[in-house]
Formats: C-alpha cells, structure tokens, sequence
C-alpha cells in the first residue's frame, strides 16, 4: 500500500466513523447534558413542528439498492471503500457506506438507519446523533425542504457538508468532504422511500429465538455465557449481535450466536441480542439483566 492509498484509507475510515456518531459501541441513549443546545437546535430547525409521528408499528419495509445504483454516483468513477451494517443501536438497524471518487479527496459517507420502532424512535435518533456536535451551539440549520419530515444541514467548514433527514421510520446522514452539495442525492433516496407504502412492521421483523443468559447473577470475575438460537439459512440473511451496552461485563469469547463475558465491575449488566435483516435493516432486541456484585 502507497503513502497516497494509507492516507485515503485513514480518511475514509475516520469520515466512516463520524457518520456512525465517533464510535462502534453506540450505546443507546447518547449525552445530551447541552440541554440549552439542544432546546435551540430543535427550535431552529423545527423539530417539534414536524408531522406526527403516527403509530410505532407502522413505516416503510426497503430493499436498500447497492449505493452506486443512484445517478448521483452513476460517473466519475466512484467506488465503495468500505461498508458495513451494524446492529448496535437497540431498534435502529444501521448500514454505512464510504464511497470515493477514483482517487480524488471526493469522498461521500452514507448511512441508513431503520427503526422498526416506528418514526418516533428514527427522530430521536436524529436528535441523538446531532445532539454529539451541539457545543457549544449547533451548527444545523433547517432544511434543504422536500427532503423528509425533518431535514437539517451543516457546514461545520467550507469543504465538509452534512446532512441529515427522518422520512418516517427512516434515518439518513450523508457526508462529503470536498465542499460539492448533497441535495441531490438526499432526494434520489427521499424518492425511493416515497415510491414504498407504509405496512405494519410486527410481521416483518426478524424473529429471535431462544435467547438465553445465565447465570443471572455474578461475582466480578466470574462468566456468563449468553446464546441465540438460529438456523443457518436465517443467519445468512440476519446479522447478530450480543453485548453488553453497560459494559459491565466484558466479552472474552464471541463465536456468533454464542458470547462468553467477564463480569467486569458492579451494577446491573443488560445482556443485549439484536438481529438485523441486512436486506431492509428491519431488527429486533431482547435484554436480559444480569447482576454483577463485588467479589
């Protein structure tokens, strides 16, 4: 690998993680201690002036298309870096893309996040994600319109554009580094989620079966052992995950559909398996808690 290709390459990795919020573990929930911030960022882009939200079994059902399907990357010789689907987010089943023009800096970061817990639950995941770059004030204003119920923009500076929208139960970011607009390519997704109905998600969801943790109580120092049962041909249409948000216990073996944790310090551990449909990133969580004393 050439200087060139180990700098594009930390480039995409570091503008991957800043549209997937800084971090692997995503714990759901982020800080919002800038409570003053937030009030004047939902102000100023309207937030609470949105459309309702409408039931939390209901929203759209997508086959997301490979990205370089779009017009917007149809030339110029783009190719995707990276990409990923995550299912770190508790209802939020999540795909990221870092796609790159040749071997220019023109470099546009996308990620796709489903709730399956209705567009109440896809909006304060927006507010959660804009809420990690709000001090000391936000840097988001309302708009471009006609993109989604809610769609906010930023350019933090001349060179990097962000921009996030919520159409129903559907979150999008896109990022580009070399200053070019994004509308477009906001609307070629916003026209894909128009062209679907709203259907009942309850049926849709990836099942989870027999998830299992035991035992419910531990010593620091000690195992718990947790495990999902899947058939094989679901596990290749599903991802999997199992984790401990609170990081109370610690995985020392991790073989799928079965994790090995070390009870780390004290508290109330919350054993999570997620399952995410990597088709429509439709998803699915149980949580066990597990107790962890002192030794």
């Amino acid at each position: 690998m050439t200087a060139r290709e180990r700098t594009a390459a930390a480039s995409a990795t570091a503008l991957l993680l800043s549209v997937a919020g800084g971090c692997i573990e995503k714990p759901e929930g982020s800080d919002m201690s800038n409570q003053a911030a937030i009030e004047l960022f939902k102000t100023r882009v309207g937030f609470d002036a949105a459309p309702a939200a409408g039931p939390a079994d209901q929203g759209l059902v997508v086959e997301w298309p490979d990205p370089l399907r779009y017009a917007y990357f149809r030339e110029g010789g783009w190719k995707i870096q990276s990409s990923g689907i995550r299912a770190d987010v508790p209802g939020m089943g999540r795909a990221l893309w870092v796609i790159r023009r040749g071997e220019s800096e023109a470099v546009v970061a996308i990620e796709i996040a489903v709730s399956s817990l209705g567009a109440a639950r896809a909006r304060s995941y927006l507010l959660e994600t804009a809420s990690n770059t709000m001090a000391p004030a936000p840097p988001y204003e309302r708009g471009p319109e006609g993109i989604g119920d809610i769609c906010i923009s930023s350019r933090e500076l001349p060179e990097q554009h962000t921009l996030m929208s919520v159409y129903r139960n559907v979150f999008v970011k896109l990022r580009r580094e070399d200053g070019a607009d994004l509308p477009a390519l906001a609307r070629e997704i916003r026209a894909l989620l128009g062209a679907q109905h709203v259907e009942t998600l309850t049926g849709r969801l990836p099942h989870l079966d027999r998830f299992e943790v035991s035992p419910e109580s531990v010593a620091v120092g000690e195992s718990v052992e947790a495990k999902v049962a899947l058939a094989p041909e679901v596990s290749r249409r599903y991802l999997l995950r199992i984790a401990d948000p609170s990081q109370h216990l610690l995985a020392v073996s991790d073989k799928g559909t079965r994790v090995t944790f070390q009870a780390a310090t004290p508290g109330v551990a919350e054993v999570t398996a997620m399952v995410v449909d990597k088709s429509n990133l439709l998803s699915s969580f149980e949580r066990f808690e597990v107790g962890v004393r002192e030794p």
